[in-house]
C-alpha cells in the first residue's frame, strides 16, 4: 500500500517570522488564505482606480465634483475597514492552522499596518523558490 503524507510535503518550507516581540514557525499556508488574498487585491485594485479618477471633468460643475469626492471619500472609509477585517481574517487562518491563537488586541498594540502586510506576504511567497528561512517583521 502506496501511503502520501501531505503533512510533511516535499518543497515546503518553514518560515520563521518574528513580529515584535513574538516568532511565529509558518509551516503552511493553505490555499483559503491565497483566495482571501486575492480578493483583496481586486479590492484594493478598485479603490486605487476609482481614487485616480478623481480628476474634477471639464464638464463638471462644482458641486457634482465636491458630490462625487464625497461618495469616494465614504468608499475609501469603508474600504479601511474591510481591509482590516480581511487582513485579520488571513492572519487568523494562517495562525490557527500553524498551532497559534489570534490575539487581536495584541496585533493593535504591537503592530501597524505595514507589518501585518509584512507577516501576510512573506507567509504567502514562504514557497517560493529564493525566499530565505526567516523574516523579521519588526518596527524600527
Amino acid at each position: 500500500m502506496n501511503e502520501l503524507n501531505l503533512n510533511k510535503a516535499r518543497g515546503r518550507s518553514v518560515l520563521e517570522c518574528i513580529v515584535a516581540d513574538k516568532t511565529f514557525r509558518i509551516e503552511k499556508v493553505v490555499i483559503g488564505v491565497r483566495q482571501q488574498y486575492s480578493k483583496y487585491a481586486q479590492l484594493t485594485a478598485e479603490m486605487v482606480k476609482k481614487a485616480g479618477e478623481l480628476v474634477q471633468r471639464e464638464e463638471e460643475s462644482a458641486e457634482d465634483f465636491g458630490e462625487r469626492v464625497a461618495r469616494v471619500s465614504r468608499e475609501v472609509e469603508d474600504f479601511v475597514a474591510k481591509k482590516r477585517d480581511m487582513y485579520f481574517a488571513m492572519i487568523e487562518l494562517i495562525l490557527t492552522r500553524n498551532g497559534y491563537e489570534l490575539d487581536i488586541a495584541w496585533w493593535d498594540k504591537n503592530t501597524d499596518e505595514i507589518d501585518q502586510q509584512s507577516f501576510l506576504e512573506a507567509c504567502l511567497m514562504k514557497d517560493v523558490a529564493g525566499n530565505t528561512k526567516k523574516k523579521k517583521t519588526e518596527k524600527s
